[in-house]
């Protein structure tokens, strides 16, 4: 198959190839079809030359008995350069993964550091908080998405979906209190609570 398919420089083998796969699917049989492969794939002992040559009724003439094969000068000056070189090479995709995987690390520190941040503020009201940051912002909404699907209570409770922590929101008692957070991109209101963030163990 690499001497069929193959190319280099100015010879390529496509069309050989083509008129092969023309000449297997119009054989009259599997046995004649199997014969053109092996024949053209030189799947069997070395008796052969890839040019056109005559071989005999019945395949047996000898090399040494043959006539000489016709050599043309442009396969002599082009067909070594056929069958030899080197093969495409794999797409180095290492970059791409190294970017990745800088990226992943930095949004892990960024979420790490976002968690220390508001379980130091575990304990106290959203309206103290003032300004917040992109990772600490995108903490806070995961988490306040959580303890709003918990049952309707003045303390919803839940868990994060990882397991690791428990949080909980105490709305305020008249229910009316808001507190402003200031973000990357603009502002969050959202009703003012009492936070809490502590680890499941």
């Amino acid at each position: 198959m690499q001497l069929l398919m193959e190319s280099g420089g100015a010879v390529t083998r496509r069309a050989e190839l083509l008129r092969l796969a023309v000449a297997i699917e119009r054989a009259p049989d599997d046995v004649a079809a199997w014969r053109l492969w092996d024949t053209a794939t030189g799947a069997f002992a070395a008796r052969h030359l890839l040019l056109p040559a005559a071989a005999g009724e019945d395949g047996s003439l000898s090399w040494a008995e043959a006539p000489s094969a016709p050599v043309t000068a442009r396969f002599r000056e082009q067909g070594t350069r056929a069958a030899v070189g080197r093969r495409p090479a794999a797409r180095d995709f290492s970059a791409g993964r190294a970017v990745a995987r800088r990226a992943r690390a930095a949004a892990l520190a960024a979420r790490s550091e976002a968690e220390a941040s508001l379980r130091q503020r575990s304990g106290s009201r959203l309206s103290t908080w003032g300004r917040i940051t992109r990772p600490e912002l995108d903490l806070l909404l995961e988490l306040l998405g959580a303890v709003h699907r918990a049952a309707p209570r003045p303390t919803r409770t839940a868990v994060t979906h990882d397991g690791r922590w428990r949080v909980s929101l105490t709305r305020p008692d008249d229910g009316t209190r808001t507190a402003v957070l200031d973000g990357p991109d603009g502002r969050l209101v959202v009703t003012d609570g009492r936070f809490d963030l502590e680890p499941t163990r």
